[in-house]
């Protein structure tokens, strides 16, 4: 079984422009190293696979989100993968892959493609992670 636990949001506003009034928004927005704790329960010396996507609520075709792996989480079975941002679509992809119970493994993830460009509204994408 898998448990997820945490979240992630940000707001932006007149103080993400990059240079102040007439210029662009900051590009990119990185959430905690820990923003997200994943956990994954297997029985025995069982090896596993976990995979992420979204689901968008409302979603801007220029934004993207990227989730990585900040650290290893505890316990006595191997982790390996996962610790480059990945781009997270709506279609599951490999995240990571480990054997034996992981507990409390770090989440990290940001969001790309904003800009002035993007009309401003509240965007919203919830992201699932399976574990195979």
């Amino acid at each position: 079984s898998i448990t997820v636990a945490g979240s992630y949001s940000v707001t932006i506003n007149s103080s993400n422009l990059t240079g102040g009034a007439g210029t662009n928004l900051t590009n990119t927005y990185t959430s905690a190293a820990n923003a997200v704790s994943v956990t994954a329960n297997v029985n025995g010396n069982n090896s596993y696979q976990v995979t992420v996507h979204r689901t968008d609520t409302t979603w801007h075709g220029n934004l993207s989100v990227q989730v990585r792996r900040s650290g290893n989480g505890t316990g006595t079975g191997s982790i390996s993968g996962g610790t480059s941002f990945q781009t997270v679509t709506t279609t599951a992809t490999n995240f990571f892959s480990g054997q034996r119970t992981r507990t409390g493994v770090p989440i990290q993830a940001r969001v790309q493609g904003v800009s002035l460009s993007v009309p401003p509204a509240n965007y919203s994408t919830t992201l699932t992670f399976t574990i195979l």
